[in-house]
């Protein structure tokens, strides 16, 4: 799951900078449109810090589940691992 996190995570900072790009030189070619594409930009924004939080909560429970010597099964049950 955390994997999936990072990759959308980045595609939205690239979009993000795209977006912003755009927005830029939009006004400073003086185009009517420079200030939908910063309120997009503000969306996109919104939505990486978003992710970026649910991932910062996804890597800090599967860290203490590690920490707690637990394990998924690929059946779905969590078991103790036998200690090393």
């Amino acid at each position: 799951m955390s994997g999936v996190l990072k990759i959308i995570i980045f595609i939205l900072m690239g979009a993000v900078l795209v977006v912003l790009a755009t927005g830029i030189v939009s006004m400073w070619r003086g185009g009517k449109h420079s200030n939908l594409f910063m309120r997009w930009r503000v969306g996109l924004q919104a939505l990486a810090i978003i992710l970026l939080v649910i991932l910062v909560f996804v890597i800090k429970d599967l860290s203490a589940r590690t920490r707690r010597g637990l394990v998924d099964s690929p059946d779905g049950a969590t078991y103790v691992a036998p200690a090393k």
